[in-house]
């Protein structure tokens, strides 16, 4: 019996040592912190650039004359070509919803081409004369805008906006082709300040932190062109005319907005933990020799 209690109590400690030994041997626990994560809010000066293409068509057009108006003069036709334009501006985002910024763009020559007719003046033998007229007009536009941001979907933020400002009209190479009288006239290049107007949609993709993309479209009104006096060449019934034309676009506009400053980090949700495990608890002592009285 004795020998029988011997080998329980080496058994019995074998395992207690072998427990301990395995539980020596376990990998360390991972340490645990919160990411850091990025805020939303990007706000403060932003640089911006565009280019685009202004598609203007039909546009109302009206003369005048130095010795008084053509009684049944009417324009039985006027358009403006399109034309490309290049801008900057400098903004300033004011929260995730408000931003504003201030253009300038320049809009390359657009042609501009009109027909008239009339019969109350008309020099020759014939029931109705006609004139046709072309030019060329540039602008340059500066523009207050102010837009509210709608939200953002996976990077993407659709907006609105409006801006309101002045344009620079630029009339050139202002003709007057007399179809009916064979008549020609010419008119010296002018410039004049108007009023423009602006509306605006469209959506923006975040590249960046920094750097934002954005396609949109913008109804521009630049107010009207005006030619200069039209002095004839080879006939006087030109009577000095001056014309006067509409500047309306649609425009479609791709663009690029750079925030100077860089999206400031929020703080870790939690500060990080190292785990340890429990300790293991403690083994009973092996038993004691067992003591028999017979």
């Amino acid at each position: 019996m004795r020998g029988i209690n011997l080998i329980s109590i080496i058994a019995i400690s074998t395992l207690a040592s072998g427990a301990a030994f395995a539980a020596d041997m376990l990998p360390p626990p991972p340490v645990i912190g919160a990411p850091v994560g990025l805020s939303a809010e990007a706000n403060g000066w932003y640089l911006r650039g565009d280019i685009g293409v202004g598609v203007s068509g039909k546009t109302s057009a009206s003369s005048t004359f130095k010795n008084g108006p053509i009684a049944d003069l009417k324009f039985n036709q006027s358009n403006l070509g399109d034309s490309a334009f290049a801008g900057v501006g400098l903004g300033y985002k004011i929260n995730n919803w408000v931003r504003a910024d201030v253009t300038g763009e320049y809009r390359g020559s657009a042609q501009y081409h009109a027909v008239s007719s009339y019969t109350a003046t008309c020099s020759v033998n014939a029931s109705t004369c006609y004139d046709k007229y072309s030019a060329k007009v540039s602008s340059g536009v500066f523009l207050a805008n102010g837009y509210v941001d709608l939200g953002t979907w996976m990077g993407v933020t659709p907006f609105i906006g409006a801006g309101v400002g002045g344009a620079y009209n630029m009339v050139s190479g202002f003709t007057d082709t007399g179809v009916t009288t064979q008549g020609f006239g010419a008119a010296p290049d002018a410039q004049r300040w108007r009023f423009a107007w602006a509306g605006m949609a469209g959506a923006s993709y975040a590249v960046s932190q920094n750097l934002q993309l954005e396609l949109g479209y913008r109804y521009l009104d630049r107010g009207a062109a005006t030619s200069g006096r039209v002095v004839c060449t080879n006939t006087q019934s030109c009577d000095s005319e001056v014309q006067k034309f509409k500047l309306a676009s649609h425009d479609i506009r791709l663009g690029m907005r750079w925030m100077f400053a860089d999206v400031v980090a929020a703080p870790a949700l939690a500060a990080a933990r190292v785990y340890t495990p429990a300790p293991a608890p403690a083994m009973a002592p092996a038993p004691g020799p067992i003591t028999r009285k017979y």
